[in-house]
């Protein structure tokens, strides 16, 4: 929970009588209307997850450090991933490392890209079955698919449902 007491823009209601805090959120541009819920053992439970930005390889869309990610597996256990959306994997050169990507492509499409930053030389890649296509919005400092290869599907642990930017006052 220390990660949310650093945000300035949460509403937060304690119903200590079901042991569940009821956070609501409000954005910069608006109320978005969220209503997540927080169990007695410090977590979202098994469907969602938190997760806080490390690195460079998906600016500007996300801070280098600090901008919370909230992140719900049941896309990533159904199948229910598309091209455009931000996930967690682990990591495929090591498992023990998480990594934020967008997809850019699924099973059977075809990736065309530049192995190295000003190369004319263009590489196609098919995404084989069972795998997706990753890449960081920050092509310059990003080590995605680009560099290991497509990820099998497996390693993916969830989709990014929400973005939250710390507020340091």
């Amino acid at each position: 929970m220390a990660a949310w007491g650093r945000l300035a823009f949460f509403e937060t209601l304690l119903f200590q009588q079901v042991g569940l805090v009821f956070q609501q959120v409000s954005w910069n541009f608006g109320p978005c209307g969220a209503l997540l819920i927080w169990s007695r053992d410090g977590g979202f439970g098994t469907h969602l997850d938190e997760r806080e930005t490390s690195g460079p390889s998906m600016a500007p869309t996300l801070n280098n450090d600090g901008d919370v990610l909230i992140v719900e597996r049941l896309s990533s256990r159904h199948g229910r991933i598309y091209p455009g959306d931000i996930v967690i994997a682990c990591s495929p050169q090591n498992p023990n490392i998480k990594i934020c990507k967008r997809v850019i492509g699924l099973e059977g499409d075809h990736i065309s890209f530049h192995p190295n930053v000003g190369s004319r030389k263009v590489i196609t890649v098919t995404v084989p079955k069972g795998h997706v296509w990753l890449q960081g919005d920050n092509i310059m400092h990003s080590q995605d698919s680009r560099h290991y290869g497509p990820v099998p599907f497996a390693l993916l642990k969830g989709k990014v449902w929400m973005r939250f930017c710390i507020v340091v006052s």
